[in-house]
């Protein structure tokens, strides 16, 4: 029997690049180029990466610095992503990348908003065998409600680092109340998690 999702890596854990984010920071405006950055809010080690972006020529230019795991090799990577657009129902245009993985010799090309980092190279996520962290989880487990208080503490954290303008006349803003409702769900899991184990102490199966 085939385990579903067992031993897929998680997406959430990968560094990547988001078509929808680019655009929002007026990235895709003719011939730009910039770096992206990412922080690990654990070890406080930092990742960039250098894209030069074509809105004619519809390519994406990815300049970053990578390491081999096979032997720890410092390996510099250079290489075009293929865009593509598609009309938007009110007018204008959606970008979407065209994922540069290699199958057996021919480019994946599947039309995705987000491309992810594992190994070397970003790709797409049915690629690089990816999965969302819930996925891989079995939700009648014991630990099931702990492993769903520690994902909503990190969103929270990461959420509040975002979180410039908590009210509006007095209202919470839409961030702020994800953020509370997260607290919320981090408290009512981390209780039934007491209780559970109350109840194993006891030996109530």
């Amino acid at each position: 029997m085939k385990c579903k999702n067992k031993y897929k890596t998680e997406l959430d854990k990968l560094l990547f690049i988001d078509m929808t984010k680019l655009k929002a920071i007026g990235f895709i405006d003719g011939y730009k180029s910039g770096h992206l950055t990412w922080k690990n809010t654990h070890t406080r080690a930092t990742s960039s990466i250098a894209i030069s972006f074509s809105e004619t020529d519809l390519i994406a230019r990815l300049t970053y610095n990578s390491t081999d795991l096979r032997d720890g090799t410092k390996i510099q990577l250079n290489y075009p992503v293929e865009l593509e657009t598609t009309p938007c129902y009110f007018g204008g245009k959606r970008y979407w990348f065209l994922c540069p993985i290699l199958i057996d010799g021919d480019i994946c090309g599947a039309r995705v908003r987000v491309l992810y980092c594992k190994g070397l190279y970003f790709g797409c996520r049915d690629c690089h065998k990816l999965t969302y962290a819930s996925q891989n989880v079995d939700h009648h487990s014991f630990y099931a409600p702990l492993y769903q208080d520690m994902r909503n503490t990190n969103k929270a954290i990461r959420l509040k680092q975002t979180i410039k303008r908590p009210y509006y006349n007095g209202t919470p803003t839409k961030k702020m109340r994800y953020y509370t409702r997260l607290i919320e769900q981090s408290s009512r899991n981390e209780e039934r998690m007491n209780h559970l184990e109350r109840l194993l102490f006891l030996g109530v199966r």
